[in-house]
């Protein structure tokens, strides 16, 4: 292969590289919820793993960035995040 030829490598490789030239790399995770359309929720489901992100009307980030690599302090801080309290009676 030449100079500029594009070899595959694994993902794990590549997070290697990335992060051993400074960088960090990201997951994209969409916090949408379907809200009884199954059609919006089916292609925001077929995007999550495309590399598109998805913004609302004012441009906002519809969901959040992951590192790739994160602590699993970090994990437990985004997964409380998402706990909702509800009341039973």
């Amino acid at each position: 292969m030449g100079k500029n030829s594009s070899q595959e490598i694994s993902i794990a490789d590549a997070i290697d590289i990335i992060e051993d030239r400074g960088y960090q790399a990201f997951y994209y995770l969409h916090d949408l919820e379907p809200k009884d359309d199954l059609e919006f929720w089916n292609a925001v489901e077929t995007l999550k793993y495309s590399g598109h992100i998805i913004v609302n009307q004012n441009g906002s980030l519809m969901g959040q960035m992951a590192a790739v690599r994160m602590t699993s302090q970090k994990r437990a801080e985004m997964l409380r995040a998402k706990f909702k309290l509800i009341k039973v009676r």
